[in-house]
């Protein structure tokens, strides 16, 4: 066993996690709290929904992870720094199921299952997304379970049904992988294994997924949830085709070409499921609104399986080289070259989303968290209960704890759904406060991300309302807080940031 070698792997991916990791730690994705805020409605009562006062509204598609959310709630504790837990357990427990698929793809080879592990926890998006607060890796982790029990011989039919039904309460866009995985298992086995795949795919995925998808329908009210009317239903076709092919020239820089061929080459029937659930992921992340699509969310399950093939390559080419001159290219020195080309090709990459999302995360906290906080305070003293309108509807809401009108319509079925797409329709409920995103400081540009807020900008300023205070989140992104003049929310907000 090269010892040695999977030593070398092993030390370089957990070290790479821990530093990255370390780095981006105060990245916390806004949308996060979208999720905190369903669940802490539900506990509270009020059902997983976005204002606690209704109306029904379906915001967040993972209703597995929601569960996960509501934890932290129940029992009191910060959502924030449990979420985050929550990631690094699943980017551990996910490198632990790659290396699992691929010593199952290589026929039992340790050294594969460490490279396959060592990809996994070295991709800088792994950290990024431990450190999110959403359910990325969580969907990672069931995926690689998934297709492991695919190719693993003699899995049961209700092991894979009800890792099909995790994988799809998850991400539901994983049901793709799920079914397409499921066909090619039924169509490949023999006839008595296949009855027992059916039955048990049946009674784990099929009734209890079509139980759960009636429910949740009959309760909100609209058969999909919101997002898919907002970012699929009636926009381009594949507008995330720039952020699909960059997802596949990353897994090319890490996994290597070379080694994602040699592997699939020895034995192509066996990794037939991995690259099944590659394409179907890979395809579906064409179709959504690519916005909240930072460092391959949408794609980034498929990632682990990859790395799982790319193990079981790296394997044969790495036993081949060494048998072939053993004495000036042991293993360890094939896997010390590999290690530093997988660093080569992901360090720049690496470089500039950490950095970014480092400052995204500082950048949250002193703004919206602190908003959110600002205007919690204000809540408890206000003579009636205020209104808020925000595009950006996650930590600021989340904190606040005020009825909030989603204008960017993830979480409004009037607007997503009914096509109340216009600033009327967040202006005749009267809001209290309306925070829109510019550009630039001093004159109101709108930024590209919130596409609704320049005709908003202005519907606001036809009605009287004006900036009651600015303040900058980047570089290239103010929030203006648009107010009465004179009311009483623009008075506190004034008195807190302007010291007035």
């Amino acid at each position: 066993m090269p010892t040695l070698s999977i030593a070398l792997l092993l030390i370089a991916g957990g070290a790479a996690f821990a530093l990255q990791l370390r780095h981006v730690w105060p990245f916390t994705a806004d949308d996060a709290f979208i999720t905190f805020r369903y669940a802490q409605n539900w506990v509270a009562g009020y059902g997983p929904n976005f204002n606690a006062g209704g109306p029904r509204a379906e915001g967040v598609t993972s209703f597995g992870y929601l569960i996960v959310c509501a934890l932290p709630e129940l029992l009191g504790i910060d959502p924030v720094a449990f979420a985050k837990a929550v990631g690094v357990a699943n980017a551990l427990a996910t490198a632990w199921l790659a290396a699992r698929l691929a010593r199952e793809l290589s026929e039992g080879s340790a050294l594969a299952a460490a490279f396959a592990a060592a990809l996994w926890l070295g991709c800088y998006a792994t950290a990024i997304h431990a450190a999110s607060g959403m359910e990325t890796l969580l969907a990672a982790a069931l995926l690689t379970a998934l297709v492991h029990a695919h190719v693993r011989p003699g899995a049961s039919g209700y092991a894979i049904g009800a890792l099909s039904l995790a994988a799809g309460l998850v991400r539901p866009e994983l049901n793709a992988a799920a079914g397409l995985l499921l066909a090619l298992a039924l169509w490949r086995s023999p006839a008595p294994r296949r009855a027992g795949i059916a039955r048990g795919a049946a009674l784990a995925y099929l009734l209890p997924g079509a139980l759960y998808f009636a429910a949740r329908a009959t309760y909100y009210g609209h058969l999909l949830p919101i997002p898919f009317y907002q970012k699929i239903a009636g926009g381009p076709l594949f507008p995330a085709a720039d952020d699909v092919i960059a997802f596949g020239r990353a897994l090319l820089a890490y996994g290597g070409a070379l080694f994602l061929a040699v592997g699939t080459v020895h034995a192509p029937r066996r990794f037939d499921p991995a690259w099944l659930a590659i394409f179907a992921v890979m395809a579906v992340g064409l179709l959504p609104d690519p916005v909240m699509d930072f460092d391959f969310r949408y794609c980034m399950p498929a990632a682990p399986v990859a790395f799982a093939i790319a193990g079981a390559g790296f394997a044969r080419i790495a036993l081949l080289v060494a048998a072939w001159r053993p004495a000036r290219a042991p293993i360890p020195v094939v896997t010390a070259a590999a290690i530093a080309l997988a660093a080569a090709g992901g360090y720049e990459p690496a470089r500039d989303a950490l950095r970014e999302r480092r400052a995204y995360g500082d950048a949250l906290a002193a703004t919206n968290v602190r908003l959110g906080n600002v205007l919690a305070d204000y809540r408890r003293t206000a003579a009636s209960a205020p209104v808020l309108a925000i595009g950006d509807a996650g930590a600021i809401p989340y904190y606040s704890g005020l009825r909030a009108i989603d204008t960017f319509s993830l979480n409004d079925p009037v607007i997503a759904i009914e096509g109340r797409d216009d600033p009327a329709y967040v202006l005749d409920q009267h809001p209290d406060l309306v925070v829109v995103i510019s550009e630039q400081g001093r004159e109101f540009h709108a930024h590209w991300a919130n596409r609704h807020d320049g005709p908003l900008f202005e519907a606001c300023r036809a009605r009287g309302m004006q900036p009651a205070v600015i303040l900058s989140f980047s570089a290239r992104s103010f929030l203006y807080l648009m107010a009465q003049p004179g009311s009483e929310i623009a008075r506190h907000l004034q008195r807190v940031y302007l010291q007035r």
